[in-house]
């Protein structure tokens, strides 16, 4: 079989042409060149970039050719594969894209260099207004495979269909694109190979820095998925080698509003009137709907601040952020 099978993995949610079943690791083709791109640093104790690097340099069926740790943004990885002669004559073979991810709030990458975040909403907006750079013709070919991994990004489909959008080339047939509905994970096994691993999960959400019980969250999971899980168990394990365990990450949602005069900012003299106010507040009401997580799931703070401007000037500004916790119930298949 030929073909360029593109893979966009991580964690922390138009038209289609075509759509595979399940991803493509090897085409087995000598003359096309593979590449993973490592899209960032490891900033927790879970080495997740460094498994992933170590899986894509050494796994017997995922390897690739090149590994590429420089790229940042998924303009700079078409820029790249459009511009690299490491591809040689043929088109790209396959292509990772290691980055973390959520159905929720799309890829923790920006679209470009001081562009914006590459949430659902502005992935789609990037294809409807055209402002994303084109893979050249040649780049890849009719039977091209993408295959997108990121923490159950397949679940979204704004995103899977403007990935799709994104990463059609300006001629020839698209790629076929898949992407994971399953949480990625990378984990070494008893011979020390780093394996990539899928796993089903079940979301529960809370505010940051107030978390239940495990009792309250244990009936709440029971009611809304299966009572036939055990998720107390699930909820006091954080190890992989229990089978059934739990991950959890911070979504943050934020926004400045800026003002002429000091005295033109709001005063607030409680918690619910600050709530009222940021409910009032359309803009940062949108935010929170693109998440699809409750406005009460997030703790909220709001602040009359000085705010540096992209001028480097000082202005009046009033900056609201909510964080929700997302808990993840995992299990590995």
């Amino acid at each position: 079989m030929t073909g360029v099978a593109f893979m966009i993995l991580g964690c922390y949610y138009l038209g289609i042409e075509k759509e595979s079943t399940s991803p493509i690791t090897n085409t087995g083709i000598p003359s096309r060149k593979s590449i993973t791109f490592i899209m960032g640093d490891d900033k927790t104790s879970v080495p997740y970039f460094a498994l992933a690097e170590d899986h894509f340099l050494s796994h017997s069926e995922s390897q690739t050719d090149l590994i590429v740790k420089t790229c940042r943004t998924l303009e700079d990885v078409i820029q790249y594969l459009n511009n690299s002669e490491s591809r040689g004559s043929s088109p790209w073979s396959i292509i990772n894209i290691v980055a973390h991810g959520n159905p929720q709030t799309g890829l923790n990458l920006y679209l470009k260099d001081g562009g914006h975040k590459a949430t659902p909403k502005r992935m789609l907006q990037s294809v409807l207004l055209s402002t994303n750079t084109r893979l050249k013709e040649g780049r890849v070919d009719s039977i091209s495979n993408i295959n997108v991994w990121s923490c159950g990004i397949g679940k979204n489909l704004m995103i899977n269909l403007s990935l799709k959008e994104i990463f059609k080339p300006i001629g020839g047939p698209a790629p076929t694109v898949y992407c994971s509905p399953h949480f990625v994970i990378f984990y070494p096994d008893n011979n020390n190979q780093v394996q990539r691993l899928k796993a089903s999960y079940w979301p529960y959400y809370f505010k940051r820095g107030y978390r239940p019980s495990i009792s309250e969250m244990s009936y709440a999971l029971s009611r809304k998925f299966s009572d036939t899980i055990d998720w107390a168990q699930a909820l006091e394990s954080e190890s992989i080698e229990e089978g059934i365990f739990h991950q959890k990450y911070h979504i943050p949602v934020s926004h400045i509003w800026l003002y002429e005069n000091k005295d033109d900012r709001p005063n607030w003299s409680n918690q619910k009137e600050k709530e009222a106010w940021i409910k009032a507040q359309q803009i940062i009401m949108d935010k929170v709907g693109e998440t699809e997580i409750d406005f009460d799931k997030f703790n909220w703070q709001l602040n009359r601040i000085i705010h540096t401007n992209e001028k480097g000037d000082k202005v009046f500004a009033v900056k609201a952020i909510g964080m929700a916790t997302v808990l993840n119930v995992l299990s590995v298949e």
